[in-house]
């Protein structure tokens, strides 16, 4: 469950603020355990910073003196650092949305109590500073020690001509200095130093580059006890030296950080420096249908801002908190919810920097039963007719006699989708009759059939059909115009009835096309096409068709013609065809089909005209084809097909005209026609271009046979004429009486 989020419009980790809940720690106080002894100063922490020592008046205005600066680790061992004297204070330093806390240079510094680090032989430091111009002094930002002894001091640099140090010692022997080119004030900086006490390492970091490393170093035998002094040192080496810089954030922890703590240091740190309050880029959203029952999903808004904003969402319904039933970033409306109450989400981006970001969104609930109406909510172009409603049909095309009983004939259906397209038949004899027990439009599969105008620009989109045979989505691209609804010429429709149809300029989504089908078989049609055994012409002419579903059509035997003319499919799913047996013209005509799938027509006996003038089949699959024996125009005019695979043709009769004009067909398989049963290739490879190894392929395949008897007609043309191999074969079908002409005339 996800309560709390934190945006940012790059990859960087962002978790630099608190949120609006109390007692979420954020970076830096994750790093910090019971166990850890440090501190965090955070100008950005409005809370920590004190005009007086005993912290009774808050510093918020630009130049207020800082006294005290609250440590903001949230650990008990944090340390504060704090100042009696009055001269001895630096101040808040606001600028646009910049916080910092500036010294004088002079005598300003800040000091804690007496840590105790026993044991804990690791450190930490991390301090997100801008030097200004020189002093004179030598710019200690942070001094740890307990007077001469256990050093450990940052430097910032004081002109070009010193760099960033990290000092240990009290002889300036142990230290690390930055590399030429050394730094010129005034300038941003963000320094991490880190120690190792028992490898005696110690490593200076500037802005995430390792500038400077050391192993060996002996660290001085008590330097775990001592005060942290900011902005000065004095006290060390009897000096009272005091450094002119701001700084936005700094902190100390006893212990290392792993890779990924380290990089949200240094973001941290880099972000103190580069501070501007949240402001808005994306607003936030709610998705999805918000009716009872339903599930929304949140889109958050993204913010930006420096420190990157923590997002604190609120999500309620009719007034009362609901966000801690947010599952990620779905919500289920509850069914009992009440119809008009509103969903509200809010959110507030924090990082630190006023004013917060605020935005919300809010939906209203609906209706939890949906209807095909649902699906034109946005005003999509479409209709929807639903026989079920007797205020939408009527006797005559005119619409003055409404259709009040079963039996009654349909001359006017009203498109319920409110876009007005009405369907009519001015015809009596071809109007469909209204029947019930499921209401329904029966059509006699001879005429019947309404009539609708499409608007110009027609739909592309989705059509959901459901009818008393089954119920199925399609894509589809209807031209503007006349367009048919209860099948084509009247003849050629799914079924014998209408139930229910929607068509709807642009797609459904799957969710809304499944539940406008479930909606179709509520009001009485049958879900599946799976008791269909005959498909004959059941889509035949529907062109307008451009995707064809994945229907159940296990039980079909019959599918001639099933899909003859559906001029716009370009592709074919792998339906169920297992227990068909005539596929007679079933895809004649598919003339944008350019692949066809590897169906089971191992039952198939009848291909006859089965792919005819699939023009655009650039391929063909080796399908099961053992029990085909009529295979007669099959593929007459695939003019695309280079090549064919050795099917089975050994219980084939009949090849007449079946690879005729396909005009790009060069290449046959040898033995393709060697256990064939019938010799009746009558203008079967008229117009083609077969190569002569081809050509000598198909005749020496056709001796193999052994026909001797029955129709032994074989036509070639086009493409190379046989070699002295196919001649001496056709010298061998002659002599068993075959009628045999070729390219070349021999």
């Amino acid at each position: 469950m996800r309560l709390t989020t934190a945006l940012n419009m790059t990859s960087t980790p962002v978790f630099y603020s608190r949120s609006g809940r109390s007692g979420v720690l954020v970076f830096p106080q994750t790093l910090y355990t019971s166990n850890d002894q440090g501190f965090v100063v955070d100008a950005y922490a409005t809370s920590s910073l004190w005009q007086d020592d005993a912290g009774t008046i808050p510093a918020t205005a630009h130049d207020d003196p800082v006294a005290l600066w609250k440590d903001n680790s949230g650990s008990t061992n944090g340390v504060d650092h704090s100042t009696e004297v009055l001269a001895d204070r630096p101040r808040l330093q606001i600028v646009g949305n910049r916080r910092t806390i500036l010294s004088d240079g002079i005598s300003d510094k800040l000091t804690s109590v007496t840590r105790d680090f026993t044991g804990k032989d690791v450190f930490t430091a991390c301090f997100a500073i801008r030097s200004l111009d020189t002093n004179g002094n030598t710019n200690p930002v942070w001094t740890a020690h307990d007077l001469n002894d256990g050093l450990r001091i940052i430097y910032a640099p004081q002109g070009s001509f010193s760099p960033v140090r990290f000092q240990i010692d009290n002889t300036s022997t142990d230290v690390l200095d930055a590399p030429s080119p050394t730094y010129d004030p005034p300038l941003d900086m963000v320094i991490i130093v880190e120690g190792d006490i028992p490898s005696g390492t110690l490593k200076l970091w500037i802005d995430g580059t390792l500038v400077a490393s050391e192993t060996g170093v002996s660290f001085y035998p008590d330097w775990q006890t001592g005060v942290s002094q900011l902005f000065g040192n004095k006290g060390v080496f009897s000096e009272d030296t005091f450094a002119k810089v701001e700084i936005a954030r700094g902190m100390e922890i006893s212990r290392g950080l792993t890779a990924s703590e380290f990089t949200d240091l240094l973001n941290w740190g880099q972000a103190g420096l580069k501070a501007f309050a949240p402001t808005i880029t994306s607003a936030p959203q709610i998705t999805g249908d918000p009716a009872q029952g339903s599930t929304v999903t949140i889109v958050e808004g993204i913010y930006s801002g420096s420190p990157a904003p923590t997002l604190t969402p609120t999500l309620t319904l009719d007034g009362v908190d609901v966000t801690a039933n947010l599952s990620g970033l779905d919500y289920t409306i509850p069914e009992e919810a009440s119809v008009g109450e509103v969903l509200e989400y809010s959110e507030t981006a924090s990082n630190g920097v006023s004013p917060d970001a605020q935005d919300s969104v809010s939906v209203t609930v609906q209706d939890g039963v949906f209807t095909p109406a649902d699906v034109f909510t946005g005003s999509e172009a479409g209709a929807w007719y639903g026989p079920s409603d007797l205020s939408t049909l009527f006797q005559d095309s005119a619409g003055t006699t409404p259709v009040t009983t079963a039996g009654q004939p349909v001359g006017l259906m009203l498109d319920k989708s409110g876009n007005g397209n009405h369907a009519t038949q001015a015809t009596a004899a071809a109007r469909p009759t209204y029947q019930t027990g499921p209401a329904r439009a029966t059509l006699d599969k001879v005429d019947d059939r309404l009539s609708v105008t499409v608007p110009t620009g027609g739909f592309t989109g989705t059509m959901v059909l459901g009818t008393d045979q089954g119920t199925a989505s399609y894509g589809v691209n209807i031209p503007a115009g006349p367009y048919e609804i209860g099948g084509r010429d009247g003849q050629y429709f799914p079924g014998t009835a209408l139930v229910g149809q929607l068509i709807r300029n642009g797609a459904l989504s799957a969710g809304d096309a499944a539940a406008t089908e479930a909606y179709f078989v509520g009001e009485g049609a049958t879900a599946s096409y799976g008791a269909v055994t005959d498909f004959e012409s059941y889509w035949r002419d529907w062109s307008e068709i451009t995707s064809f579903p994945l229907i159940d059509t296990s039980a079909g035997t019959n599918f001639s013609f099933a899909w003859q003319d559906c001029t716009s499919l370009t592709s074919f799913p792998l339906i169920d065809t297992s227990s068909g047996t005539n596929f007679r013209g079933a895809w004649r005509d598919c003339s944008s089909l350019t692949s066809f799938p590897l169906i089971d027509t191992s039952s198939g006996t009848g291909f006859g005209r089965a792919w005819q003038d699939c023009t655009s089949l650039t391929s063909f699959p080796l399908i099961d084809t053992s029990s085909g024996n009529i295979f007669a125009i099959a593929w007459l005019r695939c003019s695309s097909l280079t090549s064919f695979p050795l099917i089975d043709t050994s219980s084939g009769t009949s090849f007449a005209l079946a690879w005729r004009d396909c005009t790009s067909l060069t290449s046959f398989p040898a033995n393709a026609f060697d256990n064939i049963k019938g010799g009746d290739f009558s203008s079967a490879f008229n117009n083609t271009a077969l190569t002569q190894t081809s050509i000598d392929n198909i005749l020496v395949s056709l001796v193999a046979s052994g026909i001797a008897a029955g129709t032994r007609v074989f036509d070639q043309s086009g493409g190379s004429a046989p070699s002295a191999a196919g001649e001496a074969a056709i010298d061998t079908l002659r002599s068993r009486g075959w009628t045999v002409a070729v390219t070349g005339g021999y």
